[in-house]
């Protein structure tokens, strides 16, 4: 999971920068999602969700899609990413899609 999607916004920001930070930051969520099957065995899925990168270079993030349907999950992923910190779009802020399927290990 984590692949970053196509870019849209009135900033440019570099999208190999975005990819590693993605990228460096999954296992984290990894860890919520090993969490969160601790309280609830047999959870899996696919969670999308839309960051949107202000030009501070904080995040916003929101759930775009969610067939995980974990709702203290959904929110712990939000506020982990939410606390990741991105280039400082140039020119305004950028929104980009990422992808990201969990499985129990």
């Amino acid at each position: 999971g984590g692949r970053v999607g196509q870019t849209i916004g009135t900033g440019k920001l570099d999208a190999s920068a975005v990819r590693d930070e993605v990228r460096k930051r999954t296992p984290g969520l990894q860890r919520l999602f090993i969490d969160a099957v601790r309280k609830n065995p047999g959870l899996h899925g696919r969670i999308e969700v839309r960051i949107t990168v202000g030009v501070s270079g904080r995040a916003r993030v929101e759930v775009t899609s969610d067939r995980i349907g974990d709702a203290a999950f959904a929110s712990a992923l939000k506020r982990k990413i939410a606390s990741w910190r991105f280039p400082k779009p140039k020119g305004g802020e950028v929104s980009f899609k990422v992808p990201f399927t969990f499985r129990a290990i």
